[in-house]
């Protein structure tokens, strides 16, 4: 067994196709050609279905998950509004009058800072139109 020159095996296969292809089609040397030929397409066939059908599913799949996180969006949406809701007529319907403790917390809380500025230095005044 030598080697087989690459060009020579490609020239033998194009005149092997051209014999069946041409010349005589109903030949029983072409046989396994027609077979594989008929074989090829009938592959070919099959994969750009399976493709097909793999790019439908596929779309079909992001449509419904795409459905599916605007229904999402939507119902979080409407609990977000409901929770910022202005409630304004509620609270005027609670008693609103202040409880003592926290009015006087406030006025002394009011008195301490009021005694702090009192007893802090001051800065002295700046001549103005200088």
């Amino acid at each position: 067994m030598g080697t087989v020159d690459p060009q020579q095996l490609l020239q033998s296969w194009w005149q092997y196709f051209d014999y069946c292809f041409n010349f005589n089609p109903s030949a029983s040397t072409c046989e396994s050609f027609w077979g594989n030929v008929i074989g090829a397409f009938i592959g070919i066939g099959v994969l750009m279905v399976l493709i097909g059908a793999w790019k439908v599913w596929d779309y079909r799949r992001k449509a419904r998950r795409a459905a599916i996180a605007e229904w999402e969006r939507n119902s979080i949406d409407e609990a977000g509004i409901k929770e910022a809701m202005w409630r304004g007529e509620e609270m005027a319907e609670v008693d609103s009058t202040p409880d003592e403790d926290l009015v006087a917390k406030i006025r002394a809380g009011v008195e301490q800072r009021k005694r702090e500025v009192a007893s802090s230095p001051r800065p002295p005044a700046e001549p103005s139109g200088a």
